[in-house]
């Protein structure tokens, strides 16, 4: 009996282990193969972090390839006031408040909103950040970011614009270019050990590569653009105005490689900054251009051969003329004058009277204006251009065409001057004018570039050969000679005009001064307009306070280009 009783017993243990064994390896092979994606996926979850990734914002670069806006690493600094014991949150709070230097006052509103995270301070610099992270203040985080800088601060301000706090572009070419400067965002796996430490993943570094936003090359050149800045700085120090502005461009390609207004503002710091100070004038605000048009005026009956340079003669009333029972006049009273004399010495009632001979009709001058840009945007690539004021012929009336000749009654952007005089140093070939060269891939291959494109014919090449010659004489015989150029031959138009207040020119003393000149007028190189809007003091005159602005612009960056003197030295 006692064998039989022990084999059962064995029979009982190998039953037993057979039974665990079997149920062992069914449950194994469900473990393993039926549920091995479900439970292969969930232990990925579990070891692997998946992080919300941005790119940098592309850069903004000059012709040479100086950065004018940029996008560094930062920090931005997080309290999770759950994480923070209340007994301790008024003494961690004044710590952060002092090293972040943001009110205690408006740290506590935050931590008190009922907000499972809330934020400190955006944007913080790295050496912030270190202050921070040493301090190891309980339930305060910090996570890497961008901030958008600008390495020139004033310099371009109004031109390039700013972005918002998250690095959308809300203003200037930041705005405009914003399709090809922002960032994209995407999501990477990094792994992680049982103890939460991130695994180092060399694709990350690829990955974020391939976020990151276009950089766009402008037509600016910084040296011309600082030129340009300093010595408009130097006008508002002398005269007082409102506001100046100058734009200088190529008339052969239309690229602008200078833009500059003062005062300006710092996108750096927009803390202070008054909303009025970030709008660009140059192409946003309007003005009457006074004298600076009649050369545009006299262009078109130029080439429609109503006259000659030299002929016929205007008699100019020694001063004072009637027309539909209003007075015209001029700052001098002359006699007969050529119309290269009536552009020379800036005779109203000279051009006044040129337009009315013959055949050239106001339809013919509305078709001038049009030709040569005005009454319509320029295409720049920024927001908010005008387009001007130049009614249709049908609202003319009687004075219009005496008017409207010599920048009365009309308005126009500094842009849109500048462009109609680019024409004219272009033999009557009118370029688009434009601000961005070309876009760059993170890589630095050209994604897109911009060719010198011809917009249109704003006249003939004889019409725009004349006045040059009219312009050149301007500057050494005529109203212009304080724009002169020391061994450079230049051209230019002096322009003054009366400021519409209250309805009314007269009575208040408010006045545009401006010049825009050619240089050189053989093969120009640039045009450069200087705009005063309410100059102060002994004068307003376009000549006396945009002409030596202007000169000295010109000399200087003459000088940077490398231009041969075209007159002796002592002219």
């Amino acid at each position: 009996m006692l064998p039989s009783s022990y084999n059962i017993r064995i029979f009982m243990i190998f039953g037993f282990f057979l039974t665990a064994f079997t149920a062992l390896g069914g449950w194994l092979y469900h473990i393993q193969i039926e549920r091995h994606e479900e439970l292969f996926s969930s232990a990925q979850k579990m070891y692997t972090e998946t992080r919300k990734i941005s790119g940098k914002r592309g850069e903004i670069l000059d012709a040479h390839l100086n950065r004018l806006a940029t996008t560094e690493y930062c920090k931005d600094i997080f309290i999770e006031p759950r994480r923070m014991p209340k007994t301790d949150r008024e003494r961690v709070l004044k710590q952060l408040s002092k090293i972040l230097e943001v009110p205690y006052d408006i740290l506590k509103r935050r931590t008190e909103s009922g907000k499972y995270e809330v934020v400190a301070k955006r944007a913080v610099s790295m050496k912030q950040n270190g202050f921070v992270e040493k301090m190891s203040l309980p339930g305060v985080i910090s996570r890497d970011s961008f901030v958008r800088k600008y390495p020139k601060h004033f310099m371009l301000a109004n031109i390039l614009g700013f972005t918002n706090a998250d690095l959308d572009g809300i203003a200037g070419l930041e705005q405009t270019m914003n399709v090809h400067l922002k960032a994209k965002e995407g999501f990477v796996e990094r792994k992680r050990t049982r103890r939460g430490q991130t695994l180092f993943d060399r694709e990350i570094d690829n990955e974020l590569q391939s976020l990151h936003g276009n950089s766009i090359v402008l037509t600016i050149q910084e040296p011309i653009q600082f030129i340009v800045e300093k010595e408009l700085r130097r006008l508002v120090d002398e005269h007082k105005p409102k506001y100046a502005f100058a734009i200088l461009v190529n008339p052969t390609t239309g690229a602008i490689w200078a833009m500059a207004q003062s005062p300006s503002f710092d996108p750096n710091d927009r803390s202070q900054m008054d909303p009025d100070s970030y709008r660009n004038h140059a192409i946003e605000d309007v003005y009457h251009p006074g004298s600076t048009m009649k050369a545009i005026s006299i262009t078109g009956a130029l080439q429609a051969g109503i006259v000659t340079l030299q002929g016929p003669e205007i008699y100019c009333e020694n001063g004072l003329w009637f027309y539909a029972g209003r007075p015209l006049r001029d700052s001098h009273g002359y006699k007969w004058l050529s119309p290269l004399e009536i552009i020379q010495f800036s005779s109203n009632i000279g051009t006044a009277k040129m337009i009315m001979m013959g055949n050239f009709n106001k339809q013919r001058l509305y078709a001038t204006f049009r030709r040569f840009g005005f009454g319509e945007r320029t295409g720049i690539e920024l927001n908010h251009e005008s387009k001007g004021l130049l009614p249709p012929v049908r609202h003319w009336d009687k004075l219009s065409i005496t008017r409207f000749p010599i920048g009365q009654g009309i308005a126009v952007t500094p842009l849109q001057m500048v462009q109609s005089y680019a024409a004219l140093a272009n033999n009557g070939k009118m370029m688009q004018l434009h601000l961005v060269d070309r876009v760059l891939a993170p890589s630095g291959k050209i994604v897109k570039e911009f060719e010198p494109k011809l917009k249109r014919m704003a006249c003939t090449k004889k019409a725009a050969s004349d006045m040059l010659i009219a312009l050149e004489k301007v500057v050494t015989d005529g109203t212009g000679k304080r724009a002169k150029v020391k061994g450079y031959s230049v051209g230019g138009k002096t322009g003054t005009s009366q400021k519409l207040v209250n309805g009314t020119y007269e009575g208040h003393g408010k006045y545009v001064a401006s010049f825009v000149g050619i240089a050189p007028i053989i093969n120009p190189e640039f045009v450069l307009l200087v705009v005063a809007d309410e100059p102060t003091g002994k004068s307003y005159y376009g000549g006396t306070v945009c002409g030596p602005t202007y000169s000295r612009i010109s000399d200087q960056v003459l000088r940077y280009l490398d231009i041969k003197s075209t007159l002796a030295v002592n002219q």
